[in-house]
């Protein structure tokens, strides 16, 4: 089995856990207490490999990889749809960042590329075997078809401790990629279809799969004065990569194209 952990994800939860606020004389200021980050990277990393560990009842210690985001200005989608996660800033990555980044390479395997997301590298290297746990609480990796285990402790209202962990069947992994293609994503500044949300997303796709829910996508772009192109720019930038997906040599990106 092999354990696939999201590190963007567990670097910013704890980076952000672990600040503090202190005053001086009247000036209140944002510190990090790096005992504290590491503290929290170490257990909560451990901890929930333990909790799928238990709960698939694996008999093996699995091999374990983090993967972390390359480049942020090299990203591959910024060719497809320029905008893409235009809205971050290097001002909103939490205090400790940095040095987290450096203690998850010390402590961990990792591996990160340049151009490439962690989700790619989590979906490139999951769908290479059979047998992969992807740790993340992102949706976007709902959309690889293998178990998906998403430490709900980091989610809003969740009890502490609680696990998600879910099959992701072929079928459902390419039915949510179609679905984003149509809602697309504020947080990474992809609009999809301006004023569609998951329920008229799934309402659309219905009963269809392949060539067919293209073509459902299609209409419903040019319903609203969009193109085909439009469409195809949206649903590659909301596609994860999976194998055969990537030159590791030549750092190209093969892009999706409609079944």
């Amino acid at each position: 089995m092999r354990f696939l952990i999201d590190g963007d994800v567990y670097v910013y939860h704890a980076c952000f856990a672990a600040q503090k606020e202190v005053t001086f004389g009247r000036t209140v200021t944002k510190i990090t207490d790096l005992d504290e980050l590491h503290r929290r990277l170490e257990t909560t990393i451990v901890g929930h490999m333990k909790q799928v560990h238990r709960a698939l009842k694996l008999r093996k210690k699995a091999e374990t990889t983090v993967m972390l985001s390359g480049v942020r200005d090299e990203n591959w989608r910024k060719a497809v749809y320029a905008p893409y996660k235009g809205n971050r800033r290097p001002s909103d990555r939490p205090l400790g960042f940095a040095h987290a980044l450096d203690w998850i390479r010390n402590r961990w395997k990792v591996e990160e590329v340049s151009n490439l997301e962690a989700d790619d590298l989590l979906g490139i290297r999951a769908t290479e075997v059979e047998k992969a746990v992807i740790f993340t609480t992102d949706k976007d990796l709902l959309q690889i078809p293998r178990i998906v285990a998403r430490p709900s402790d980091f989610l809003p209202g969740a009890t502490n401790g609680e696990m998600e962990i879910r099959r992701v069947t072929e079928e459902e992994g390419a039915q949510w990629h179609l679905v984003q293609a149509l809602t697309g994503d504020q947080v990474d500044n992809y609009p999809g279809l301006p004023g569609v949300g998951q329920k008229t997303a799934e309402k659309i796709l219905a009963g269809k799969t392949g060539r067919e829910a293209w073509d459902a996508i299609v209409a419903a772009y040019e319903k609203k004065g969009k193109t085909e192109e439009d469409a195809l720019a949206q649903a590659r930038v909301a596609r994860m990569l999976r194998t055969g997906e990537f030159d590791f040599d030549t750092k190209e990106v093969k892009l999706w194209l409609p079944s």
